[in-house]
């Protein structure tokens, strides 16, 4: 969803109209930058930062929608355990503990 995302400086947030999609866009490309930039700041404390895409996970993020939509919903997407697992690759493997700066999908560097 990020690479939806657009950063405006001079939006008018109190004359346009609200869209929720554009804004977890909006976020999730922020929250890239955001991670680039830490990175950077962090380069000579040895602590490194990445950004992560986990997939779809069955949260509560669907709970405005109709019982019967999130149940049917939640057959096809993640778990949260099997949801978890690619932040704890990255927290935890040995591949991985010299990476910063980058955005992973899933488990996938990209």
């Amino acid at each position: 969803m990020y690479k939806r995302g657009k950063v405006l400086i001079d939006q008018q947030f109190e004359t346009e109209p609200f869209d929720g999609i554009q804004a977890y866009s909006d976020d999730k490309l922020l929250l890239v930058y955001f991670t680039k930039s830490l990175a950077k700041r962090l380069a000579d404390h040895s602590i490194t930062v990445n950004a992560l895409h986990p997939g779809v996970v069955n949260t509560d993020v669907f709970r405005e929608y109709p019982k019967w939509l999130s149940s049917l919903v939640g057959l096809f997407i993640t778990s949260p355990q099997k949801g978890a697992q690619p932040t704890l690759y990255l927290a935890t493997s040995e591949e991985v503990k010299d990476v910063t700066g980058a955005y992973f999908n899933k488990k996938q560097q990209n």
